[in-house]
């Protein structure tokens, strides 16, 4: 009896103790920092990974319990093979935190992975934003990465860990964006030198880029590094709206920082929104910032800062109406003959990118210019850098917007709701200072019976104005749009289909611009009301200061069925600093008259 009585207690205690482990590796497999290792993504109320590589997983089940795979895990290890502490170094050091491994020199037990490290002596790790590029719809929303800082004396030299899809050379810009929609690539992390990026931003594509370093102590570096180990040879899902370099990055965050970057996802997830996340954590683990001008920006930067006296003198050099030694002797300081030679050959190096070469004359003028700057011995010139607004602090991508219209035939109340990205009036960075990128803009109205009155699924507007006078410099001005709308602008319950774009020009400065544009329109049938039309749209905005911004605009068209005429004249202004809420009020004068009050909220 005494003996059946101590089975049954070695029994319960025995259960007990299976239930205690069970339990424990139920909490550390559902903890962030696992779910990143595994790159597990919620899905239908269980978990599925976004890597596609099958032999990523230990168990079979791998890719969608990471329970199973945490197990699978801690047996891999505790069997002692040499492989399994060298494929994942990452995991060694997540189970060394509670104690399920035993400890062991990994560094210098994998050849290759103490070799991998040797190459990499990571001082800290920044976070880099590449601004939106209008001119290509893969980078119309901006790109991240991260830059491995190797305390190096050129940070062109240091390393990177990027994340994006691989696109076969032979796929054009439509197959990219039809493809990257539905998830028709796979995609990788890779480490590409920093001098690589640098390259395709700052000097090919003409993009400023922004580096946000990153609050990280020896002990996050090190696991980020090991993780990144493990994912050389490993494939990824790519959408381009969801799974994109944003999403990769922010998820891949999670293993450094307490609390997800990305607290949840909506249906997009924008680069944007992850150095927003990062700066509004309390504490941010931001802990610098800083621009890195492209070629195109630092010409700017620095020409803005002659006298016109002296802008005048470049003008006449580079039309050959006045010689190097002539142009030299009108300037009075030694400084000044500085900066004049290197905004020249800051303009030679910009033009060389745009026009992928110089002509004889301009590659004779480089040639004396750089004899001339040498003859004056080291020490550059002395410029002031530009202060602008940083993009954490822009005015958020999406927004909720009500607003009240009278007119005069009645009045309405309308509710606005737009995906992305920012409009004219948006308080945004310099380089799309007027441009508008909108997706997803949804209007309701309760004068319409359905309570929709417009979709606009894209609108882009690429204003930006010719900075100098300087030959080579000049660019235009381009609209695209199309969506659902009211036939006309007098008309309830008369939505159609439609697609309009325009070509022009934009004129002005950093705070203003003026521009004309020639447009056309295309709808689909309503009544009698035309289906093309052809016009002309002039405008200015001005943001003379942070908290107000005002877009005159005046159309024209004509239609191509009927050749009756149609004219608006819109003045809109935006009052608020805040990158979370505006008001705005708008008066408009078409077929008929309208005032608008509106008050948004941006997330």
């Amino acid at each position: 009896m005494y003996k059946i009585i101590l089975c049954i207690l070695v029994g319960l205690l025995s259960t007990q103790v299976y239930s205690t482990a069970s339990t424990s590796l139920e909490t550390i497999a559902s903890t962030q920092q696992w779910r990143v290792l595994g790159h597990y993504q919620p899905y239908f109320g269980a978990f599925k990974s976004s890597i596609t590589s099958a032999n990523f997983f230990l168990a079979k089940q791998g890719s969608n319990d990471p329970k199973a795979e945490l197990i699978a895990t801690i047996e891999a290890f505790q069997s002692d093979q040499l492989k399994v502490y060298c494929q994942y170094p990452a995991r060694y050091l997540f189970l060394l935190q509670y104690k399920l491994v035993n400890p062991r020199d990994v560094k210098s037990a994998c050849i290759e992975y103490r070799n991998y490290l040797a190459e990499l002596p990571v001082k800290s790790i920044s976070l880099v934003y590449a601004s939106g590029f209008l001119g290509n719809p893969a980078s119309m929303f901006g790109h991240l990465l991260l830059r491995l800082n190797l305390g190096q004396s050129s940070q062109l030299l240091d390393n990177t860990f990027n994340f994006g899809a691989i696109v076969p050379p032979k796929d054009n810009k439509f197959v990219y964006i039809f493809k990257g929609i539905t998830g028709g690539y796979v995609s990788r992390f890779s480490d590409e030198p920093f001098y690589h990026h640098s390259n395709i931003y700052n000097e090919d594509e003409l993009r400023n880029m922004w580096e946000y370093e990153l609050d990280l102590d020896e002990t996050q570096i090190s696991l980020l590094l090991a993780h990144r180990f493990e994912l050389r040879n490993v494939t990824f899902d790519y959408y381009f709206f969801t799974e994109n370099c944003a999403y990769q990055l922010a998820f891949l965050l999670g293993l450094v920082n307490d609390e997800p970057v990305l607290q949840r996802k909506y249906p997009w997830v924008l680069p944007i929104d992850v150095i927003t996340a990062l700066a509004d954590f309390e504490p941010s683990i931001i802990t610098s910032f800083k621009r890195r001008p492209s070629r195109q920006q630092l010409f700017y930067d620095r020409y803005q800062q002659l006298t016109a006296i002296t802008q005048n003198l470049i003008e006449n050099y580079l039309s050959e109406n006045r010689s190097l030694s002539q142009i030299l002797d009108s300037v009075s300081q030694k400084s000044e003959k500085k900066q004049l030679i290197e905004v020249l050959l800051d303009y030679f190096s910009y033009l060389e990118i745009r026009q992928d070469s110089l002509t004889k004359i301009q590659l004779k003028q480089r040639q004396e210019l750089l004899v001339a700057r040498f003859s004056m011995g080291i020490g550059a010139a002395e410029w002031t850098t530009r202060e602008v607004l940083p993009p954490h602090k822009t005015q958020r991508p999406m927004l909720i917007q009500l607003s009240h219209v009278w007119q005069q035939n009645g009045s309405e109340t309308q509710l606005k709701v737009r995906g992305s990205y920012y409009d004219a009036l948006s308080i945004n960075e310099p380089e799309n200072n007027f441009s508008a990128l909108e997706t997803m803009n949804f209007v309701l109205s309760d004068s319409e019976s359905k309570g929709l009155k417009r979709i606009d699924l894209i609108n882009v507007r690429n204003i930006k104005p010719d900075n100098t006078q300087l030959d080579g410099d000049q660019s235009h001005a381009w609209t695209a749009k199309f969506g659902f709308q009211p036939a006309t602008t007098a008309c309830s319950n008369c939505s159609v289909g439609y697609v309009e774009g325009g070509f022009g020009k934009a004129f002005g400065g950093f705070n203003r611009t003026v521009y004309g544009l020639l447009t056309t329109r295309l709808q689909t049938h309503h009544h009698n009301i035309d289906t093309g039309y052809l016009g002309a749209e002039i405008g200015a905005v001005i943001k003379p200061v942070n908290w107000w911004r005002s877009r005159l605009v005046i159309t024209s068209e004509l239609g191509l069925n009927s050749s009756l005429s149609s004219d608006s004249i819109k003045w809109q202004q935006a009052f608020s600093s805040s990158p979370h809420w505006d008001v705005r009020v708008t008066l408009e004068k078409s077929q008929d008259t309208s005032f608008t009050v509106g008050a948004g909220y941006y997330w």
